[in-house]
């Protein structure tokens, strides 16, 4: 049977597709001689990775709204699985023939976003993907095998419209020490926005001396006034190299184009002591796996887009074959520049976590062997469960781009599998390799552990923030760092991802204190845990306890001492320090009033002469395959204005009740009950009661809400978690340590869930982005693990590596 006897399929709709854009877009399908039977289907497959927003049949006005219409007679049964076909192309529109069937040449038209019924259209992939393409099966018999057709429709995706202008730096070189500046043209998404060239304006922040930066190469010059102009071309970024500054000190970069788009850097610290910081992330997937772009180009957009120090691909192993393990070593050879950027072989075991769990396995030679846990997608062994009567030479997949995987190269190995973990750990050579155990499609399961192949694990990723993994690691008395990765399946490594979907975080990044780049240099300080976390920010953060630097084990004395400082790339809302679990300390910025930002020299703005009641909270779904936590809330506020006035959170919903609804309860779908107005007066008893709806992934969504008064006070309710403030009543309820002025936190963990509430008052908004801390605890005997936790005030959080102390009692 050929393709063409099952007809062919055309599309009507924008390409190239903008990213995040709304459109239509319509799959025509026209029987082949064979016709349509009755019970036959037609499906529209794409990569999971791509992102599309998911269909919809159930409400005509509602965005992504999905319809078919046969021209003919058949009648049509229309439906969407988010999971309906093989993975990658997990994703499936498919409509079946329920009454009649389709003549040769009948057509049948499929609409993605159809606006005839007020839809706003089909949200478009949030990332840009130049092999992007639609799939198109057809179960001509109504057998339930589908058959792909072929060619694929192609619909690479572009970015949007110039909406903000990135500076990036490094964040510690020495006086006089070269140095690159990187500027980006993004859209609204994060995506490189180029198409033309942009003047860009840049200086050195907060009244710093001009002339303390050497002069800059051809590509920007002097305009007499203490600033530079940089030419960004269209391809949307410009690299600036051979920067140097002499003067020690704090610096930020400041950058403003002609049409008003302006950007800080991160924070960049020239000193001739401490150690050196390299940015890295150890974990995204290649389209070899279940990624959009093959190794070559993802590791290309590691280093010159994201400017990062080393990468690491981190491909599924049930998802690679022969073939592609070839490539992707090839490509890591490759891109590996010593000095440079430094680019470790890896891949992902993702055994069951009943077997071990996800670990992402790094190698430091360029000959490391890939251990699979099984090979569910390959066509190196037959698979029994798969939907193809266990053929697996039919079990192969089309990649984007015209690649083909999921063993597309026809070749048998001897169909070893390595499970459970214990069979990696027997099988990874000594010193060359190591495991991060972490949380994604599945968790890392603790019960298996090997402390010498096994000195970090991921604690942040676009899954979210794990504080949980952390404390069960540290429960069962695991000596361990803590890393970020992106788990970027999109093409953007090491950048702040859009969070859509399952990916509801923002990413995460590895940041290793000391050594060079290297490959060695960078092993031998990931050996020892010189690293920090971050959900993908640049901030600069050094700990110091006992004496002992981030990821050391040293003795000591009780009390112990611990220094904490921290740059941060916004400003710092608090540092918290855990012995353990337990919470010793937080300290949060001087609350007297506002203070200069080192980032724009400003204390003006809605500060002046306001009290402030910031209310955040954080949560996820512990051991979830899918994380992420509902909030369904009640607040109650009795002396404040509307918390719409400034710095509502992201992704937080915010509704005013009309008068004498105190927000109800919630229902059996995790709403509100009760109507909701954007208007309407106080309850009965003198509050103003709102309904507050969002997600949380670990990582914190904030309100600031303006104080009127000395009596004012707040009710957070949900059905898990509750917090009264200024009292501090409520399920876990408790003040925090050493802090001014004292704030009440509420935290649970149990019944699957992760949550905590924290309510503070300020004197002002936090500026400070430069903080330190110094902490004495008197810790009993015993060792114990020192962490500390910086949190931005825009949700943003860093975690360094605990430093093991052990209490002699003598």
């Amino acid at each position: 049977m050929h393709h063409h006897d099952l007809g062919a399929a055309s599309l009507v709709g924008p390409v190239p597709v903008k990213a995040g854009s709304m459109g239509t877009w319509t799959i025509i399908y026209k029987a082949g001689p064979l016709g349509l039977e009755q019970d036959g289907r037609v499906g529209v497959s794409w990569l999971f990775a791509s992102d599309w927003g998911s269909p919809q049949t159930a409400e005509p006005t509602a965005p992504n709204y999905l319809t078919a219409h046969c021209r003919g007679r058949a009648g049509l049964e229309v439906r969407f699985d988010r999971k309906g076909y093989r993975r990658p192309w997990w994703p499936l529109v498919w409509i079946r023939v329920i009454d009649g069937y389709l003549e040769p040449g009948e057509e049948i038209e499929i609409t993605l976003g159809d606006r005839t019924g007020g839809s706003p259209g089909q949200r478009a992939p949030a990332v840009v993907n130049p092999h992007g393409a639609f799939k198109v099966l057809v179960d001509y018999g109504g057998t339930g095998r589908w058959v792909e057709l072929s060619p694929h429709l192609p619909v690479p995706v572009v970015a949007g419209k110039l909406a903000r202008l990135s500076i990036q730096v490094p964040s510690l070189v020495r006086p006089g020490e070269r140095f690159q500046a990187l500027l980006r043209l993004e859209d609204e998404l994060g995506n490189v926005a180029g198409g033309k060239e942009v003047e860009v304006a840049w200086w050195l922040a907060a009244g710093a001396d001009q002339s303390r930066l050497r002069p800059l190469p051809e590509a920007a010059c002097g305009n007499g006034k203490g600033k530079w102009k940089v030419l960004i071309p269209p391809e949307g970024l410009v690299r600036l190299d051979g920067l140097e500054i002499s003067v020690p000190g704090l610096y930020h970069f400041c950058g403003r184009c002609a049409d008003g788009l302006a950007a800080v850097s991160n924070p960049l610290l020239v000193t001739s002591e401490g150690e050196s910081i390299l940015w890295g992330d150890l974990h995204s997937q290649s389209s070899e796996a279940l990624g959009l772009r093959p190794a070559v180009e993802q590791l290309e957009i590691a280093r010159h887009i994201s400017g990062l120090d080393f990468a690491s691909l981190q491909g599924n192993d049930y998802d690679i074959n022969s073939s592609e393990w070839a490539a992707i070593r090839k490509a890591v050879a490759e891109a590996n520049r010593p000095g440079c950027f430094t680019a470790f072989l890896g891949y992902e075991w993702s055994g069951n976590t009943p077997g071990g769990g996800d670990h992402n396995v790094l190698y430091v030679d360029d000959d490391g062997e890939l251990l699979r846990s099984g090979f569910w997608c390959t066509r190196e062994e037959k698979n029994p469960g798969s939907n193809d009567g266990g053929h697996s030479g039919e079990r192969a997949s089309e990649r984007a781009g015209g690649q083909v995987g999921c063993g597309s190269s026809g070749e048998r190995d001897s169909g070893r599998s390595y499970y459970p973990i214990t069979e990696v750990y027997n099988h990874l050579p000594p010193g060359r390799a190591m495991l991060i155990p972490h949380v994604g499609g599945r968790y890392a399961n603790f019960a298996y552990h090997h402390h010498e192949l096994e000195p970090l694990i991921e604690i942040c990723s676009t899954w979210g923030y794990f504080e949980w993994f952390i404390f069960e690691a540290l429960e069962r008395q695991m000596k361990v760092g803590f890393t970020g990765g992106s788990d970027d399946h999109k093409g953007r490594p090491g950048l702040l991802s859009y969070a859509s979907g399952i990916f509801s975080g923002p990413g995460g990044l590895t940041a290793v204190r000391g050594g060079e780049c290297t490959r060695e240099s960078l092993w031998q300080a990931l050996s020892r845990r010189r690293c920090y976390a971050t959900t993908g920010t640049r901030l600069i953060m050094d700990v110091e306890v006992a004496g002992g630097e981030m990821g050391s084990c040293v003795k000591s004395s009780s009390p112990v001492t611990v220094h904490c400082r921290v740059v941060g790339t916004a400003p710092i809302e608090r540092l918290e320090l855990r012995r353990g679990k337990e919470l010793v300390a937080v300290y949060r910025p001087d609350p007297a009033g506002p203070t200069t930002s080192p980032a724009t020299g400003s204390t003006t703005g809605p500060t002046a002469g306001r009290r402030w009641l910031r209310l955040s909270f954080a949560g996820i779904r512990p051991k979830k395959r899918y994380a992420a936590l509902k909030w369904p809330v009640n607040l109650k506020l009795n002396g404040c204005a509307e918390p719409e006035a400034w710095l509502i959170g992201k992704d937080i919903k915010v509704s005013r009740c009309p008068d004498g609804v105190g927000g109800g309860s919630t229902d059996g779908r995790g709403c509100m009950s009760g109507s909701s107005s954007a208007a309407g007066g106080a309850n009965q008893d003198g509050r103003k009661s709102y309904e507050l709806f969002a997600y949380t992934v670990g990582i914190e969504r904030s309100l600031w809400i303006p104080l009127l008064g000395e009596e004012a006070s707040l009710e957070f309710s949900t059905p898990f978690i509750n917090l009264t403030w200024p009292s501090g009543e409520g399920a876990g309820a408790e003040k925090e340590p050493n802090a001014w002025p004292a704030p009440v936190r509420s935290f649970i963990y149990e019944n699957g869930i992760w949550a905590e509430v924290n309510a503070s008052c300020w004197s002002g908004l936090p500026q400070a982005v430069a903080l330190e801390a110094t902490w004495s605890d008197p810790a009993p005997p015993g060792e114990h693990a020192y962490w500390v936790k910086a949190v931005q005030v825009d949700g943003h959080l860093a975690v360094a590596s605990p430093v093991y102390v052990q209490i002699d009692p003598s």
